[in-house]
């Protein structure tokens, strides 16, 4: 699965209504812009029966590179995660 199929899934559920895939593809958009931006400012998104967006964050640490035997200091970093909720885990079994 991929943005292209997520736009034509919608145009076809809403053929109805009527939405372009030009409107299918900006509503899209927009939705991975807010999640993108909620995240960006340290916001946890949750979404009821699928599940939540987190930014968690690593300590800084020191590792040895295997080849050069140096110690190198890791900064402390930021990534997001995702923690899928129960339904959404019950129907991928």
């Amino acid at each position: 699965m991929n943005f292209q199929y997520l736009v034509e899934s919608c145009v076809s559920q809403f053929k109805d209504e009527k939405i372009t895939k030009k409107n299918a593809e900006a509503i899209i958009r927009n939705v991975f812009e807010d999640i993108t931006q909620a995240l960006k400012s340290g916001q946890r998104i949750s979404i009821r029966g699928f599940g939540a967006f987190d930014v968690v964050e690593k300590k800084a640490r020191v590792y040895v590179e295997p080849r050069t035997q140096k110690k190198i200091n890791k900064e402390a970093t930021k990534y997001p995660k995702f923690i899928p909720s129960g339904l959404l885990k019950d129907a991928v079994k």
